[in-house]
């Protein structure tokens, strides 16, 4: 299946995103004002949220596309990574904050999942980031709520 219709799978209708994302090798990338990062092989999972016209689908679109102008922090880092998946939920409140935490969390848990650069993706918020480097194969249950705020999450896999 191509990957516009993978999209076609991805509701118009606001709501929360992780875009899980692959690494093969390691570099150096320049995250506009941020700073560098530097890449490791492994997973990345970035989350987000699409309130804006088109909603979910227009902005895992947009995501999809590695020549734009950049606008937030992925799209410094998306050219360098490849898209495994997309995890969305059609919620009518943002998640991202909560699924950010959630990784967060999953990171200070192992030793081995980290924060690859502080106050990514997190600039318009008090989050630490919403982007963490895991070196296994990240599922959505990484990042829903536990009760009462149970959410369902839709995972759409981009490569296979």
């Amino acid at each position: 299946m191509n990957s516009s219709r993978r999209l076609a799978w991805i509701p118009d209708q606001p709501g929360t995103y992780a875009l899980v994302l692959q690494c093969n090798m390691a570099r150096r990338v320049k995250i506009g004002a941020l700073g560098d990062l530097t890449t490791e092989p492994g997973y990345y999972v970035y989350c987000g949220s699409a309130f804006g016209p088109g909603g979910l689908r227009a902005r895992v679109a947009r995501h999809m596309g590695v020549r734009k102008k950049k606008r937030w922090h992925i799209d410094y880092l998306r050219p360098f990574l490849k898209l495994e998946a997309v995890w969305y939920c059609t919620a009518s409140r943002r998640l991202e904050h909560e699924w950010a935490d959630r990784l967060l969390d999953l990171a200070y848990r192992t030793t081995s999942a980290v924060v690859p650069l502080p106050g990514f993706g997190a600039s318009d918020c008090g989050c630490q980031a919403h982007l963490v480097r895991l070196p296994f194969t990240p599922v959505p249950a990484n990042v829903r709520a536990r009760p009462p705020w149970r959410h369902g999450i839709v995972s759409v896999a981009w490569r296979r």
